[in-house]
């Protein structure tokens, strides 16, 4: 994603306190509340407290405004009922740039400049946690030993993914060519099992960050990546197409030609990506399925539209400078220019759940998709 350098200054600052309890729905409520609680708690302090499962109270932010909002509200409104626990994958394995950063390995590349404002966390691009934190948090996926007595162990994450990577390779006289990742060096000495899940989130980098064009150069760069990943062993890889820059606030700073090309390299794409992949799996015995990952972004913009979050601005500016306080909660999609919340990427990471328990039945068996 673009490397802005400028000073963070949010809209406003939050802080996640154990305000008046709301009555929302149960059930559904109080799996988000576990779901952000198996991974986020800042201080030791869970955002939610579900010490007591049968409440049907939820925490709420009064800090930002006269009007208390409820936390995680449009992660909530989204929420649907998921399938069984993801037990049949030992290991995930994913490639990706700083929307799957969840290691900070951008942050470490750079000695600790990029992400380094305050509201970002841990050398995440986001308020919080990614969705891969979220997908592989114990109370979503888990890992059933086939040699012990129904014994079930966390899934082992390996993420190769990196703030700012691209997925073709380009001139790498360009010095930006060399320092930055791409899918080829991020592929590089994995041995895949037959357990294991790869995920690849790549490419948005290639048109937005770098002004490429080229879909071709782009896609061939990723499928000759995903046979090479076969040839290691890869059985079950699901491949998540690239988000729409065009619905970020970034497109605020360009011209409306801009937009509209964004929209016409997306469709492009995604388009070309999930014809290929069907190509693919007439060619191997793998499972290689299409995640449409700018569906899933629409459908949580017009829910935060209803919601009145707001969608057009970022709730902060910049990379690096700050003393603000990390607001973990706003009503905001999307925390900086490009990146979103982590609310989005719950919800990413639960349209995920869904999505692999219905496409992956079994680690080797392939299925089809919808």
């Amino acid at each position: 994603m673009p490397i802005e350098t400028i000073r963070t200054f949010p809209r406003h600052t939050d802080q996640v306190n154990n305000c008046r309890p709301e009555n929302t729905s149960s059930s559904f409520t109080r799996k988000i509340k576990m779901l952000f609680n198996s991974r986020f708690q800042l201080g030791g302090v869970p955002i939610f407290n579900v010490s007591n499962p049968s409440t049907n109270s939820i925490n709420t932010d009064e800090t930002d405004s006269s009007q208390s909002k409820e936390l995680f509200s449009l992660a909530i409104s989204m929420y649907s009922q998921p399938k069984d626990k993801i037990n049949n994958f030992e290991r995930v394995i994913v490639v990706g740039d700083s929307l799957s950063d969840s290691e900070g390995r951008m942050l470490k590349k750079t000695l600790g400049l990029l992400p380094s404002a305050p509201q970002y966390y841990k050398g995440r691009f986001t308020n919080g946690f990614t969705w891969v934190d979220f997908l592989t948090s114990p109370t979503v996926m888990s890992y059933k030993d086939k040699n012990s007595n129904n014994t079930y162990r966390p899934v082992e994450v390996i993420n190769k993914a990196e703030g700012g990577a691209v997925c073709a390779t380009y001139n790498q006289k360009n010095p930006k060519f060399r320092f930055i990742s791409n899918i080829k060096r991020q592929i590089q000495g994995i041995k895949f099992n037959k357990s294991d899940l790869a995920i690849i989130s790549i490419g948005s980098n290639d048109y937005m960050t770098f002004n490429k064009t080229n879909t071709y150069k782009v896609i061939s760069s990723q499928l000759k990546a995903i046979n090479k990943m076969i040839k290691h062993g890869a059985q079950n890889i699901l491949i998540m197409g690239i988000p729409d820059p065009s619905k970020t606030p970034f497109k605020n700073e360009k011209p409306m030609e801009y937009e509209n090309k964004m929209k016409m390299l997306t469709l492009m794409h995604n388009q070309a990506l999930e014809n290929s992949i069907k190509k693919l799996n007439a060619l191997h015995s793998t499972n290689i399925v299409f995640f449409d990952i700018d569906k899933t972004m629409t459908e949580i913009y017009q829910q935060a539209k209803i919601l009145n979050y707001e969608t057009n601005l970022p709730f902060a500016n910049g990379y690096i400078g700050g003393k603000e306080q990390l607001d973990t909660a706003p009503p905001y999609l999307f925390n900086d220019n490009v990146h979103p919340t982590q609310e989005v990427h719950a919800i990413v990471a639960l349209k995920l759940n869904e999505f692999i328990a219905k496409n992956f039945k079994s680690p080797v068996a392939p299925t089809t998709t919808d």
